[in-house]
């Protein structure tokens, strides 16, 4: 009995050694390697952020991920990015992850102020972006856009919804084409009545993907010889109502429709360069861990190295999230709280002695003394909009996954305008 208890504390204190070992090691090659982050809001200078100006080099995309849809620092940590690729690299257009037409509709503000950003930005649907974050980046915009030569634009690239698209494909329709209105006019009516929800019947949504093919088949048939803005952004509406009824069918398919739509805002402004906001698990490049493939590795098979991804992690905190009980959604809730987990990326991240930095994935070579964690497979937070009490983290390998990881060790619940009574007020 002496002997076994002998044994277990001498394996005990060995793996304990060796722990050690490895976390004194992890650390001291991320204090060498990683960028301290002075500020996490904008408008604060770019003399920490200076280093990525090598880093990013000449990248026509450059992807902001997000470990949840509800943390204000990470909010707050990517509109200063986009200051800093606008002011320092030239980057003119940034793309969000929601509906691209309602998002366009906010292009309208930030160029020659007209609206309401608040009704705007809830005319987006998603209570994700409806926050004071978001609205400050996009005041910021504004500002900028009041001087600035090269103006930015505020674009989306999502297909969730029919509703506008819709709209500015019959009002294109009556003036150029009316005889496809009556397609139109059923597509309309059938997205109208059924809502398209996952339960019922699939026959409508093959029936409306049949009737959006049609309008794209009969509208390339009469495209102009030249280039028209006009029919350019009927016909891609027009594909936004295909994609919205392919999606039913397979949760890949928005992740491919994300991407064609990212390459449509390119293509339409061929000598810009953008910024993504997105979910980390869709900015990802890689498949590994996941059943399906993400926006970003669409992308990364057409732009390559002319995209960088950059995913953000963080160690604790709270975020905003819809709470569940059972299959029952009960409503938006900023007090939930960020696990925490040893093992994971995030509780190597903890260790670094700055707080909040950047991290080049990069050039980690095999090997690479300090660096055997990071290039193993390990938990990585992963949390969308519904809140997650236990299952917070996904397995995955962080080096194929990202190009950059930005962590911030502590973060808060983003200032939602859908909740009433924020969390601590």
């Amino acid at each position: 009995m002496q002997k076994t208890i002998l044994l277990l504390s001498v394996i005990f204190f060995s793996n304990f050694i060796l722990a050690q070992t490895e976390s004194n090691s992890a650390a001291s090659w991320l204090n060498k390697n990683c960028i301290p982050i002075k500020y996490v809001k904008a408008e604060n200078g770019f003399d920490d952020l200076n280093p990525l100006k090598d880093l990013i080099g000449d990248a026509r995309i450059v992807s902001l991920g997000e470990c949840t849809h509800g943390s204000s620092e990470v909010f707050s940590m990517k509109h200063r990015m986009l200051e800093y690729l606008v002011k320092e690299k030239g980057f003119t257009i940034f793309s969000i992850e929601a509906n691209m037409p309602e998002a366009y509709a906010l292009n309208e503000y930030i160029i020659d102020g007209k609206g309401d950003p608040r009704k705007l930005m809830a005319g987006m649907y998603f209570w994700t972006w409806y926050t004071q974050e978001v609205l400050d980046m996009i005041e910021w915009m504004k500002k900028y856009n009041e001087t600035a030569t090269k103006k930015i634009m505020f674009t989306g690239f999502d297909m969730q919804f029919s509703d506008v698209s819709i709209k500015i494909l019959r009002e294109y329709l009556i003036v150029n084409n009316n005889n496809l209105l009556s397609i139109l006019n059923d597509y309309d009516s059938l997205y109208k009545k059924k809502q398209m929800k996952k339960n019922e019947s699939t026959d409508n949504f093959k029936k409306l993907k049949a009737d959006a093919q049609i309008l794209l088949d009969s509208l390339n048939a009469h495209k102009p010889m030249a280039y028209n803005k006009d029919f350019n952004w009927a016909f891609q509406n027009a594909r936004i109502l295909w994609q919205y009824a392919a999606n039913h069918f397979s949760n890949p398919a928005r992740d491919e429709s994300m991407a064609e739509n990212v390459k449509w805002i390119l293509d339409e402004n061929p000598s810009a360069k953008i910024v993504l906001w997105a979910h980390n698990g869709h900015i990802r490049k890689d498949k590994d861990g996941f059943e399906y493939k993400s926006m970003g590795e669409y992308l990364d098979k057409i732009y390559g190295k002319q995209m960088i991804a950059i995913g953000f992690a963080t160690a604790e905190g709270t975020y905003t999230a819809v709470q569940r009980d059972g299959k029952k959604f009960i409503g938006l809730d900023s007090a939930n709280t960020l696990l925490t987990k040893e093992g994971s990326y995030e509780s190597f991240f903890n260790i670094a002695e700055t707080a909040d930095f950047i991290l080049d994935l990069r050039n980690i070579s095999k090997g690479q003394e300090g660096t055997g964690w990071i290039q193993e497979k390990r938990l990585f937070r992963s949390i969308g909009a519904v809140a997650m009490n236990k299952f917070q983290f996904a397995k995955i390998n962080l080096i194929s996954h990202f190009d950059m990881i930005i962590f911030i060790r502590k973060t808060s619940a983003s200032k939602c305008f859908s909740i009433k009574k924020l969390a601590g007020n």
